[in-house]
């Protein structure tokens, strides 16, 4: 089983050799969306992530919207 939690990009902080950013859990009240899977009225969560790699850096933006997938990781 795996859920979908929408949040929004509510910092981002530029160093030198990272980029950080904070999310927060964002409220949908429409039933068809993915965000239903885990949070129907009062969404709560937070999420912190440094990235380093160059390459994947400067793709998000203060105030977007994104779909973060929380999924079992099954053995190899």
């Amino acid at each position: 089983m795996s859920i979908v939690a929408k949040m929004r990009i509510h910092n981002i902080n530029q160093t030198d050799y990272a980029e950080e950013l904070s999310a927060t859990a964002v409220y949908d009240d429409n039933p068809e969306s993915p965000n239903h899977s885990w949070s129907m009225h009062t969404p709560n969560g937070s999420l912190s992530l440094t990235i380093s790699n160059p390459g994947a850096r400067g793709h998000f933006k203060l105030g977007q919207e994104v779909y973060v997938t929380v999924s079992e990781v099954l053995p190899s």
